[in-house]
């Protein structure tokens, strides 16, 4: 979980930066598979990312989670879906949700909502939304990935599975370079924990290919 909490960590600084995004957070779904939890959050009281549970089909982030379909809510008052609606303490007037999808199945997803400077998200920020969940993707399976139990079901043989396991490292690298390359506002800190990932999937790269 360290990984995927560093890479969580990674992608919602990334998206607050790059949108000047008040608040952001990455959710993830449990066990169950019925509610999603905090995992990482910036600008959000620590009490609602430590209690708050977000059921699916419920609620703002319930039902995207349930339908796989981003939302982008530019203000929220002018909205006619949700300008009587109770409103959660941390939904601000503007807001963006990106389910972040690989093959079909729901692996996280990012929030974000209000701007530091008190305007409006506008089109720009939301096409970068869509871009980076879908970058996100890829290298995030990398990391939640579980092999053990795609082998227990029997959909896999031993070689396809390496070859997943391959894949899914070699996509993690490709998007720790992306958001090198395109990234914007990346701290020299974030720069060298991207570093840090690359190095760590490559040698396990290595470490397959020799198994």
């Amino acid at each position: 979980m360290d990984g995927v909490a560093a890479f969580a960590r990674f992608l919602v600084d990334l998206a607050a930066a790059s949108t000047k995004a008040e608040k952001g957070s990455l959710l993830f779904p449990d066990r169950s598979g019925e509610e999603l939890f905090i995992l990482c959050a910036r600008g959000i009281s620590p009490t609602v990312v430590f209690e708050q549970r977000f059921r699916f089909g419920q609620g703002i982030c319930g039902r995207v989670a349930r339908s796989l379909r981003p939302l982008f809510v530019r203000e929220i008052e002018k909205d006619r879906r949700y300008c009587r609606r109770p409103r959660h303490d941390y939904v601000s007037p503007s807001f963006m949700v990106f389910p972040i999808v690989y093959q079909g199945r729901l692996l996280a997803l990012l929030t974000l909502s209000g701007r530091q400077d008190g305007g409006l998200f506008d089109e720009n920020d939301f096409q970068f939304g869509l871009a980076l969940a879908e970058t996100a993707a890829s290298p995030l399976k990398a990391l939640t990935g579980d092999l053990k139990g795609e082998l227990a079901s029997g959909g896999f043989s031993l070689p396809a599975v390496t070859g997943s396991d391959w894949r899914n490292r070699l996509h993690a690298i490709h998007g720790a370079v992306y958001y090198l390359r395109h990234g914007r506002n990346l701290s020299a800190g974030q720069q060298a924990e991207f570093l840090d990932l690359i190095a760590s999937e490559t040698g396990r790269l290595i470490a397959l290919t020799e198994q």
